[in-house]
């Protein structure tokens, strides 16, 4: 259980690193984090993902919201309709909308592949 903590939190930090980053995506992220895995077992890698793909697609947002470059697809949205912001209210509130949406997205994301886990977990064994 303490290897899944680390995990989690070893992925949130390299979510943020890479979602603040302009212009580097969460794929790229994980494609340079993936000699750090090659030790892990598949629910520590599952657990990894996750909370990876979860964090970097909100300070991605956060990114274009700040410095208007998009780190990731789902940013874009983000930077177009910040365009418009220029009252400290205004921006206030799309942090609020983003923070609210991504943890949204996060936790359809999360109970989808859970579900996908355990209705596979019987084939998959099968299979192998």
């Amino acid at each position: 259980m303490v290897d899944l903590f680390v995990v989690a939190v070893f992925s949130i930090i390299a979510g943020a690193v890479v979602g603040l980053v302009p212009g580097l995506t969460p794929l790229l992220g994980l494609i340079l984090v993936m000699p750090w895995l090659a030790n892990y077992s598949v629910t520590e890698i599952i657990t990894f993902w996750v909370c990876f793909l979860s964090v970097s697609q909100y300070y991605g947002s956060v990114g274009a919201l700040l410095l208007k470059v998009p780190g990731e697809t789902s940013s874009l949205p983000v930077l177009v309709s910040s365009k418009d912001l220029k009252l400290a209210k205004s921006i206030s509130r799309a942090y609020t909308l983003t923070a609210f949406s991504s943890y949204v997205a996060s936790l359809v994301g999360i109970t989808i592949l859970a579900f996908l886990i355990y209705a596979l977990h019987d084939s998959w064994y099968a299979l192998f």
